[in-house]
């Protein structure tokens, strides 16, 4: 097999800035960009707008080896360097990628990721155990809110889009007192979406109706500090993407609803004891409530009736609703900024059913609970070898278990997992060699097993064990020219031990809803490639962000029924990523800018061979640009692409019932204005 040697240049978007230094802050502790050995992504709010990216459904356009999977109003599946889950229809997940915003970890419920009042966004790339434990094997996407500012300043959002989309954002950070600080921000979008149901007529039945706040509130003491977050987010929107054509119009008699309501909280309380030990304490409180559905046939009696040689209704639907509360506390204790211990506890309860209903009754119920809880230690140390060469070494221990109830049309079942796991990592770094910093390290991280709960799955394939990613990394960091040129590459190579795999069966060519969703363990995998991120920032002139995500990946050893993927790639992980961010600003204020992102084809999943086509998407703006206001007109996707994030292979048409590959195709060419003022 070829190794992959390659230099990749993506661009290091600015971060939130103190002193003009690039911070990181999802870690243990606070970190300068320049001094953190890992292949990690970080751009700013400013950054995001010129690649007119929204939500974070949308910047994998941005960030290298970030790939995302559709299959519902907005995507929440999220791949990093090939690995990462694609759906979550089974009762039981294990995620791969995490998603936290602030100190809230997010991983698996939708809806929470626009990316208005935002200060930046970092993407932690390779295992990320020692800091964020199981649910960041693959990464981690950390959404940092804005933090109070000593200068009040109120930011105004305001866009128009294609689709009768409208878009508003509102936000203050400022002082309350000398001593006490507040952000807080509002975010709300309307729109029809880009699909049209000719059956009801109805351009809507697949839009969004989405609503974001955060705020948070700091009060600093003499030796303390405390800080008080709120999140509230409500996603009400439609789903109706699917058709039998693969088109843009639908004929769906019951189309979807995707909906989740989330409000969380979040309590962080710092205390310097002496120069040399401080204290840490984050207890965080989320509560979820979601709704997911779908017309599984796509379609209605009449249309069905018409069709030659086939003179039957057909008519399938099925709902998912689902309410999840979680508790967690993390307590831990930062020496000199060298030395970083502590515990991390946390408790989580999910309610789930599944309503299944054929010509309008009821076919199948299941419903059940889930009952999660995890305890870890973990410690991480810096050691100085001399002024320029670091040693850095982390270790994280857990234990989990979980309690599974479930009720299957009177049937019931009890499940109880238990795992023990552990992740580590070691990097040694030194300063001043190949720009700011150049790094060697390796990392374990790890993901729990389970079982599959569906009766159909093999019995000798009910239980999948725990799987572990071993990396090796090695990538340097650098600022050029006054900072006007910044530079980033790394290479890696992970080994998946006992790599999850998922797949699923159709059990019923003639039933939509007889789909078996299972979680296997290949013998291994691989992943390797390279990132590269590069900049070149001035204040007028020319601007130009630019990265590329390159990816290999193997399954090794690994068969499924009748179909052997040893030596084949694993799914939405392309070949290739590139983006290129372009910006002319005059001294007039005026600007011109576009986003060029292309992709690689990828395997849809698992379960059959079929691919996505390579594209290529183009983004233009124009606008003016002064200290207080930014307006602009702008178009996405200028050429009209046609591309797809999710694709399954199975029957659902008659009278042949033939397995087809059908695709929820993204969004098309659309325009729009948008217009920020701040005061």
């Amino acid at each position: 097999m070829r190794l992959l040697f390659v230099v990749l240049f993506s661009l290091i978007t600015t971060a939130q800035t103190k002193n003009d230094a690039i911070y990181i802050y999802g870690t243990l502790i606070e970190k300068d960009y320049y001094s953190d050995s890992n292949s990690t992504s970080v751009r700013q709010a400013k950054d995001i707008q010129k690649s007119l990216s929204t939500d974070m459904s949308e910047a994998f356009k941005i960030i290298p080896n970030l790939n995302t999977a559709n299959g519902s109003s907005r995507s929440s599946f999220f791949q990093i360097r090939g690995i990462g889950e694609r759906s979550a229809y089974e009762a039981i997940s294990n995620y791969s990628v995490g998603v936290m915003v602030d100190e809230v970890d997010y991983t698996g419920i939708s809806g929470i990721t626009n990316l208005n009042g935002l200060s930046q966004i970092e993407v932690f790339r390779g295992p990320q155990a020692t800091d964020f434990g199981p649910s960041a094997m693959a990464g981690m996407i950390h959404l940092k809110s804005q933090d109070p500012t000593i200068i009040s300043k109120t930011k105004t959002y305001l866009s128009y889009e294609s689709f009768n989309t409208f878009e508003e954002a509102l936000s203050y950070t400022g002082m309350l007192s000398t001593n006490t600080g507040m952000s807080i921000s509002f975010n709300k979008r309307d729109s029809d979406g880009f699909m049209k149901n000719e059956y009801l007529n109805r351009t809507d039945t697949n839009g969004q109706d989405e609503l974001a706040l955060r705020a948070s509130l700091r009060q600093d003491f003499y030796d303390s500090t405390l800080t008080l977050g709120l999140h509230y987010f409500d996603k009400n929107n439609g789903y109706d993407a699917f058709t039998q054509d693969n088109s843009y119009t639908t004929r769906s008699d019951k189309p979807g609803k995707d909906k989740s309501e989330t409000f969380s909280q979040y309590l962080k309380f710092e205390k310097e004891f002496n120069a040399n030990l401080m204290s840490t304490t984050i207890f965080t409180h989320i509560k979820n409530d979601s709704f997911y559905s779908y017309d599984e046939d796509w379609g209605n009696n009449p249309y069905w009736n018409s069709l030659p040689g086939y003179n039957a209704d057909y008519d399938y639907n099925i709902k998912f609703p689902r309410s999840r509360e979680d508790f967690s506390l993390d307590q831990r204790f930062n020496i000199s900024n060298q030395s970083t211990f502590g515990i991390y506890i946390k408790s989580s309860d999910e309610d789930f059913k599944e309503v299944g209903y054929e010509d309008g009754n009821e076919r199948k119920n299941i419903q059940g609970d889930i009952r999660t809880e995890l305890a870890s230690v973990y410690a991480q140390r810096i050691h100085d070898l001399n002024n320029k060469l670091s040693l850095e070494y982390g270790l994280r221990g857990e234990f989990r278990k979980v309690d599974y109830k479930e009720n299957n049309s009177g049937s019931n079942s009890n499940i109880h997992t238990e795992d023990l796991m552990y992740g580590f990592n070691i990097s040694i770094s030194k300063k001043d060699l190949l720009g700011e910093l150049a790094y060697l390290k390796i990392a374990k991280g790890y993901k729990p097993g389970g079982i599959n709960t569906q009766s159909a799955v093999p019995q000798n394939r009910k239980e999948f064990k725990p799987e572990s990613l071993y990396s090796l990394e090695v990538g340097q960091k650098a600022k050029l020219d006054d900072s006007r040129i910044s530079l980033s590459t790394a290479l890696f190579f992970m080994y998946r031990e006992d790599a999850q795999v998922k797949t699923s069966f159709q059990d019923d060519p003639m039933d939509p809803s007889s789909f078996t969703f299972y979680t296997d363990n290949a013998t291994s995998g691989i992943n390797y490639g390279a990132e590269l991120e590069a900049s070149y920032k001035q204040e007028l002139g020319f601007n130009a962000l630019w990265s590329i995500g390159l990816l290999n990946t193997r399954y090794r050893n690994y068969n499924i029924g009748t179909r052997n993927l040893n030596g084949r790639q694993m799914p939405h992980a392309p070949n290739y990523q590139i983006n290129l961010n372009l910006e002319y600003k005059f001294k007039s204020g005026a600007y011109i800018g576009g986003n060029l992102f292309a992709s690689d084809d990828f395997y849809f999943s698992n379960s059959h061979d079929l691919k996505s086509r390579p594209y290529q998407l183009v983004d233009a703006k124009i606008g003016y640009r002064n200290e207080s206001l930014d307006i602009s007109i702008w178009s996405k996707n200028v050429f009209d692409e046609n591309y797809s994030l999710r694709g399954f292979y199975f029957a659902n048409m008659p009278p042949t019932w033939q397995d087809e590959l059908y695709t929820q195709r993204e969004a098309p060419r659309s325009f729009g204005i948008t217009g920020r003022y701040i005061f």
